[in-house]
């Protein structure tokens, strides 16, 4: 009641405040239609700014009538606040739905590739079963090293030519020449990995394993 404390509410002209029964000077402790309590200033040296009123049915109604606005005012803002907090709530959930779709059709598309690459991988691997590899020499049938003999029968079949050929040892060292472009592979049964490619006249030195043609 001194006109330095917070102002708690400002208040429209005919508006009726309950008075407390407390007053210092010229300030009065009222209730406002919304619930609060606080001193307003009666009269300033210029004028009356509140004046006492006897009560009264039409002054009981007109306070009646300010707490029921307020109160229906109040009300509106309350729901209005829960229905933002709703659409809040469905907008979230609706972003987490969204993402969880999107989440399993990555996952969904990921396990396609991999079942695509499976069934690729399978496929590969049944040509290559159901096509052998061809044959070790590269362009190098059967091929005879000479003409043939004008005296050899004309229904003679020609005799196979060797792609590889021992020549004279060094040292106790055995080699032999490639006739042809051959493959070095790991085992000695044409399915082996490919070691090496050795051309033609290339010499290899002989460690005295064979197996067949091999």
């Amino acid at each position: 009641a001194d006109g330095q404390g917070d102002v708690l509410e400002d208040v429209d002209g005919a508006e009726i405040l309950v008075l407390t029964g407390q007053e210092e000077g010229k300030w009065w402790r009222v209730r406002c239609a919304v619930g609060t309590e606080g001193w307003v200033l009666s009269a300033n040296k210029m004028s009356e700014l509140v004046q006492k009123v006897e009560a009264s049915a039409v002054v009981t109604a007109k306070w009646e009538d300010q707490v029921r606005v307020l109160a229906e005012a109040k009300q509106r803002e309350e729901e209005e606040e829960e229905a933002r907090k709703e659409a809040a709530e469905e907008e979230a959930k609706a972003k987490a739905e969204a993402a969880l779709v999107q989440a399993e059709k990555e996952k969904t598309a990921a396990q396609a590739r991999a079942n695509a690459a499976a069934a690729l991988a399978a496929a590969a691997a049944e040509i290559e079963a159901t096509n052998p590899p061809a044959d070790e020499t590269i362009g190098a049938a059967e091929i005879p090293m000479s003409p043939p003999s004008p005296s050899a029968s004309a229904s003679a079949a020609p005799a196979s030519v060797p792609v590889v050929a021992p020549v004279a040892a060094t040292a106790g060292t055995t080699y032999c020449e490639a006739l042809c472009t051959v493959r070095v592979r790991e085992e000695a049964d044409g399915q082996g990995d490919v070691l090496e490619d050795v051309d033609g006249a290339e010499i290899l030195v002989l460690t005295g394993q064979e197996e067949g043609k091999w």
